[in-house]
């Protein structure tokens, strides 16, 4: 296990807390599952090293305050509680919850795999939570501009389980600046509303955006924004996907709310509170189909085998044993450790969940590791024939993609210095 600072163990003893296990390793923060010995309970502890941090991120503590001081505000069933934080000169602990569970994705396939029916009635529960969650950070001018599968975790291993909105490291509080805000692209591409891909002003609009995205996953398996980050940065802002062709066993009332959710407009895509008035929300005993989606549990198989090859890859890289005489990569990027499910949902410098701050720059010697891991998803792109347009062949899409075209060209290099 990985040993503390000084300043950290004191603090964890003085406070009678007993770290149990190592749940994640990032370059500026941990997470422990904790126990607090007096009352014998287990929570979820994240530690953030305010120094690396800052080289990081380029941030102040006051941006790892404002994370507590949102979460601190939020009291909601279908939210990771705070339950405490603590404050040292050169750390923030912040102790929430203990959740026992993983991703909505990996547990989706982890218990289909165990009998557990998946279906449209399954899908429209899980949304409804997180609608409800949504509504209730946007009725607080809250925006949480990270809604993705990794920040979307079950409660506990039991099939009835809540799903818990977590991550809030990147959340704003509008309610003093006017309801928006102007940003750079702050998330993963995947999940970026229009609006942050070009940088414009950001709402709790840009919130219903990533949540389509996610609902789009879960029905059916795979997400609608694939290939190159410059592909998907276009597609999404043109709002390119097809949902009827993605989507030809779903009920036309799910593929709707979908569609309503995508609007590129955010002036014109459906609230957290309208959606939750949807009939396919709030009718599902009716609307929604208990029809068990065996093809996108296999489909979701696979989106989740890619995110943890790339984790693991990024975590293996990152850490000191994959090259001695390397340094760490410089991005936000999460290491998992001790076999927990990676929830990462990509991988790539351009891909990593980001910040307003301008990223510091990675060692040249080492930009190629993003670059061979960001052509994971454009190789992936073209084994998937819904990805791009009719009439486009796989030839045409592998001379067009320069990084695909690179990556070729160090497996042949590769190849040629192995036989020579």
């Amino acid at each position: 296990m990985k040993e503390l600072d000084p300043d950290e163990s004191n603090l964890l003893f003085d406070n009678q807390i007993t770290i149990r296990d190592v749940i994640e390793q990032g370059p500026f923060s941990n997470v422990y599952r904790i126990l607090h010995e007096p009352s014998n309970r287990k929570f979820i502890m994240r530690s953030i090293n305010l120094g690396l941090f800052k080289k990081h991120t380029g941030l102040g503590p006051e941006e790892v305050d404002e994370e507590i001081r949102i979460c601190q505000n939020l009291q909601h069933p279908y939210i990771c509680r705070l339950e405490k934080n603590i404050i040292s000169t050169n750390y923030r602990h912040m102790i929430f919850e203990n959740i026992e569970g993983h991703d909505i994705c990996f547990e989706i396939v982890q218990r289909a795999s165990s009998g557990f029916v998946f279906s449209e009635y399954v899908v429209s529960h899980y949304t409804k939570q997180l609608l409800d969650a949504l509504d209730y950070c946007h009725n607080k001018k809250i925006v949480h501009r990270d809604v993705r599968p990794h920040n979307l975790v079950l409660a506990t291993k039991d099939t009835s389980a809540p799903m818990k909105l977590c991550g809030f490291g990147v959340a704003k509080d509008l309610s003093e600046i006017g309801g928006s805000l102007a940003c750079g692209r702050v998330g993963v591409p995947q999940f970026m509303a229009p609006e942050i891909v070009r940088k414009d002003r950001v709402s709790c609009s840009s919130d219903i955006w990533s949540s389509g995205v996610v609902l789009f996953l879960l029905l059916a398996g795979r997400l609608p924004f694939t290939g190159s980050t410059s592909d998907i940065y276009e597609r999404i802002m043109h709002a390119d996907v097809d949902v009827d062709r993605y989507m030809p066993n779903i009920s036309e009332s799910a593929r709707n709310l979908v569609r309503r959710m995508l609007s590129a407009d955010p002036s014109k895509r459906i609230s957290a509170k309208e959606a939750l008035n949807h009939e396919w929300i709030r009718d599902k005993e009716h609307m929604a189909s208990r029809k068990h989606m065996n093809d996108v549990i296999d489909h979701m198989r696979r989106y989740n085998e890619s995110r943890k090859l790339k984790s693991n890859v990024l975590s293996a890289v990152n850490s000191g044993r994959f090259d001695e005489t390397t340094p760490r990569l410089g991005t936000p990027q999460t290491a998992f450790v001790d076999g927990s499910s990676p929830g990462g949902d990509c991988c790539q410098r351009g891909e990593s969940t980001s910040t307003d701050a301008a990223e510091p720059p990675v060692d040249k010697d080492l930009s190629g590791a993003y670059k061979v891991l960001g052509s994971l998803d454009a190789i992936n792109s073209l084994l998937d024939p819904g990805s791009y347009k009719p009439g486009s062949t796989t030839f045409q899409k592998i001379h067009d993609d320069g990084s695909v075209r690179n990556l070729l060209r160090v497996g042949i290099l590769c190849i040629k210095l192995n036989v020579g």
